[in-house]
C-alpha cells in the first residue's frame, strides 16, 4: 500500500519536521548506508505508517464535521498547543487531514493519537470510527493516555480521504493535539501499547503501591500513636495515590475544573507534607515554619478557586514554584542529619530530594510556561519515590529499634538463664557433696566392720589351720580363696577414684599364682587404662568377676600351656591354647550363662570363639 500526500499541507510521512534538530549530513549518509547494507538482510519490512502535521483547524460546536470551506479553516501544524496557536480559547476544535491511497484496500486500519488534551472524537470521510467518551460534563478525561481507533479497510477508498477529528478542550490548560499517525492496524498496536504501559499501566501500579502503602502506615500509626511520623507518611502515600489516578481515570463524577482543583490541592499538600517528614526524619523542631506553610497550603488553593478555572493550571504551577524555594532547605537539614552519623539514611533522602527537584522543575516549566508539545508530567514517580523511600527508611528505623529491643530481651534471658543455672548448679553441688560425704562415712563404717568384723576372724581361722597343715589343706584354701574375695571387696569400696588399672592390678598376683598351679603361662598385657562407661565400684566388681570366672574355667577345663590376657581402654581380650569347646553345646553349665548376663547388665559386647586350637574371649565398650 502507498500512501501519498494530496497537498502540500495534507500529509508529511516519516517524522514530524524538526529543522532545529536535523541530524548533520554525515550522521544521515552513515545512517542511509547502514540501512541499504544491512536492513535487508536483517529486518522484515513493515508496511508504512504514516504521520499526519499538516491540516486545517477551526473551533466549531457542530457534532459532526463542519463544512470544509476553506474560508472558515485556518492551517495548522502538529503539535498544536492553544495556549500558543489560541491563547484563552476553549470548547471543541476540529482538525481535518487529507490524504491518498493508490488503490482500495480491505485490510484493518488505525489512527493513532500519542497525546491530545481533553478528549477527542475521531471520524473518517465523515464516519464517526472512535470516542474518547463523553464530550459533555462530566467530560471523559483522556489527557494523559494514548487513543488508538481502527478504521475498516472498506471505509477508506482510492483517492482522497478526509480524517476529521473533533478536540474538547479548555483555556489556559495547554490543550490541542499532538502528531497523528495513520496506518495498518497491526503497525499501530504495538506503538499504541508500549505507550500505554508507560502512561496508563504504570500509574496503575504506583497508585495501588501508594495506596496499599498508606493503609499500612495508618495500621501502623494506630498501634504507635506516639510517633505521628507514620500517620504523615500514611497521609503523603495517600495524596500521592490519589494525585497518580487523575493519569489514568477517565471517568469521574465531578466536572472537569472541579477535579482539577482537587487535583493539584492534593499535590500541594503532598510537598506541605514532605516538609513535615523532613522535620520528623532528622528530629528537627520548626513550629512557626510549618505553622506558616500550613496557613499557606490551605489558603491558596481556595484563592486559586475564586480566581476561575482559566487560571488552575497557572496559579497552582506558580504554587508549586513557591514550595521550591524550600528545597535548599530541606537539602540543608538532610546534609546535617548525615553528619550525625545516618549517611545511609541521608545518602537517600539526597538521592531521592535530587529526584523530586528535578521532576519538579520539570512539571513546573510544563505548567507555567506553554511550549510547542503538549506537556509531560512525571511528578508521581517523584511522589512515589519520596514516599518508598521514606518508608523503607522508617522500617529500617524500626527494624533496627525492634533488633536492639530483642538483643535486649535476649541478654537480659541469657543472664536470667545463666544465674538461674548457677543457682541450680550450685544446689546440685552442694547436694552431691552431701550425698558424697554420706556415702564416704558408710564405706568408711562398712570397711571398719569388715576389716575388724569377718577380716579379723578370718586371718585368726587362717593363722590356727596354718599350724596344722596336713590335715587341713582344703580348708585352708578355702579360708584363702574368701580373704582374697573379700580384699577384693574392700578394694572395689575403697576405689574412691574410680579407677579400674588398679583393681584389675590387685587380682593379677592371685591370677599368676592360679595358671602357676595349673602350670600355665600367663602373659599380662596392659597398653591403657580402660574406661568402662559409667564407671562405679559395683560395675567394676562385675568385671572383675567375669574375669575370675573366665580364668577359672582356663584353669578348670582347658588343658591350655598359654594364656593371653590383653586390656585396653576399649576391650578386654583373653585367649588361651587349650583344647576348646562347643559354645552352643548344652553342658557348657552355668558358667557361659553368667558370663553373657553380666555381660549385658554392664552394656559390654561379649564375644566367644573356641575351638581345637584354643578359645578367644572378648569383650567390647564404647
Amino acid at each position: 500500500m502507498i500512501l501519498l500526500p494530496a497537498n502540500p499541507l495534507s500529509l508529511h510521512t516519516a517524522k514530524t519536521h524538526k529543522p532545529w534538530r536535523e541530524p548533520i549530513p554525515l550522521r544521515n549518509v552513515l545512517r542511509l548506508l547502514f540501512l541499504l547494507c544491512f536492513l535487508p538482510f536483517h529486518f522484515p519490512v513493515q508496511a508504512a505508517v504514516s504521520t499526519l502535521t499538516q491540516g486545517y483547524f477551526i473551533f466549531s460546536s457542530e457534532n459532526s464535521p463542519p463544512a470544509e470551506e476553506l474560508g472558515r479553516w485556518n492551517p495548522v501544524t502538529l503539535p498544536d498547543n492553544w495556549n500558543i496557536s489560541h491563547p484563552g480559547q476553549g470548547g471543541t476544535g476540529w482538525y481535518r487531514f487529507t490524504f491518498f491511497l493508490d488503490h482500495p484496500s480491505h485490510d484493518l486500519w488505525g489512527i493513532y493519537l500519542p497525546r491530545l488534551s481533553a478528549n477527542a472524537e475521531v471520524f473518517a470521510n465523515g464516519v464517526l470510527v472512535g470516542s474518547g467518551g463523553r464530550l459533555i460534563e462530566p467530560i471523559s478525561l483522556n489527557s494523559f493516555r494514548p487513543l488508538l481507533f481502527s478504521i475498516p479497510g472498506g471505509l477508506l477508498h482510492p483517492g482522497n480521504n478526509i480524517i476529521s477529528i473533533a478536540i474538547l478542550g479548555y483555556p489556559n490548560e495547554m490543550s490541542g493535539l499532538e502528531n497523528v499517525q495513520i496506518g495498518l492496524a497491526t503497525e499501530l498496536t504495538p506503538r499504541y501499547e508500549r505507550r500505554s504501559m508507560f502512561e496508563v499501566t504504570a500509574p496503575i501500579t504506583v497508585c495501588v503501591l501508594n495506596i496499599s502503602l498508606s493503609l499500612g502506615l495508618f495500621l501502623l500509626w494506630k498501634h504507635h500513636r506516639a510517633e505521628p511520623l507514620y500517620l504523615m507518611l500514611a497521609l503523603g502515600s495517600l495524596c500521592s495515590g490519589i494525585y497518580t489516578s487523575s493519569f489514568f481515570l477517565t471517568e469521574v463524577p465531578v466536572q472537569h475544573s472541579l477535579w482539577l482543583w482537587f487535583i493539584y490541592t492534593l499535590a500541594m499538600g503532598f510537598s506541605y507534607i514532605i516538609l513535615l517528614i523532613i522535620h520528623r526524619f532528622v528530629r528537627v523542631e520548626h513550629p512557626l515554619l510549618e505553622r506558616w506553610a500550613g496557613a499557606y497550603t490551605l489558603i491558596i488553593p481556595f484563592l486559586i478557586a475564586w480566581t476561575g478555572p482559566a487560571y488552575y493550571l497557572k496559579l497552582f504551577g506558580y504554587m508549586g514554584a513557591s514550595y521550591a524555594l524550600i528545597s535548599p532547605y530541606l537539602f540543608y537539614l538532610v546534609i546535617r542529619h548525615r553528619n550525625t552519623g545516618h549517611r545511609i539514611e541521608s545518602l537517600l533522602l539526597l538521592l531521592v530530594l535530587s529526584v523530586l527537584a528535578g521532576i519538579g522543575v520539570h512539571d513546573l516549566d510544563q505548567m507555567i510556561f506553554p511550549h510547542r508539545h503538549l506537556p509531560n508530567y512525571y511528578a508521581y514517580w517523584a511522589a512515589s519515590s519520596m514516599g518508598l523511600v521514606i518508608t523503607f527508611l522508617v522500617i529500617l528505623r524500626f527494624d533496627r529499634t525492634l533488633n536492639r529491643y530483642i538483643l535486649l530481651n535476649s541478654n537480659l534471658n541469657q543472664q536470667i538463664e545463666e544465674k538461674s543455672q548457677a543457682l541450680a548448679s550450685s544446689y546440685e553441688e552442694r547436694h552431691a557433696l552431701l550425698t558424697h560425704n554420706a556415702l564416704l562415712d558408710e564405706r568408711e563404717r562398712i570397711l571398719r566392720d569388715l576389716h575388724d568384723g569377718l577380716g579379723g576372724y578370718l586371718i585368726s581361722a587362717l593363722a590356727l589351720i596354718d599350724r596344722m597343715p596336713q590335715t587341713t589343706h582344703a580348708l585352708q584354701k578355702t579360708l584363702r580363696t574368701a580373704l582374697d574375695d573379700l580384699r577384693l571387696m574392700v578394694d572395689s569400696i575403697d576405689d574412691k577414684n574410680g579407677d579400674l588399672s588398679l583393681l584389675i592390678a590387685s587380682v593379677r598376683e592371685r591370677l599368676d599364682l592360679a595358671m602357676d598351679a595349673c602350670n600355665i603361662t600367663l602373659h599380662w598385657q596392659v597398653t591403657a587404662p580402660p574406661q568402662l562407661p559409667n564407671p562405679s565400684p559395683s560395675r567394676h566388681v562385675q568385671l572383675i568377676r567375669m574375669i575370675q570366672e573366665i580364668f577359672n574355667n582356663v584353669a578348670k577345663h582347658s588343658q591350655a600351656h598359654h594364656v593371653n590376657f590383653i586390656l585396653t581402654d576399649s576391650f578386654l581380650e583373653i585367649r588361651d591354647d587349650g583344647i576348646g569347646f562347643d559354645p552352643q553345646s548344652l553342658k557348657t553349665g552355668r558358667g557361659l550363662t553368667n558370663l553373657r548376663r553380666r555381660a549385658a547388665e554392664l552394656g559390654l559386647i561379649l564375644t566367644l570363639r573356641s575351638g581345637n586350637h584354643g578359645t578367644l574371649i572378648r569383650l567390647e565398650w564404647v
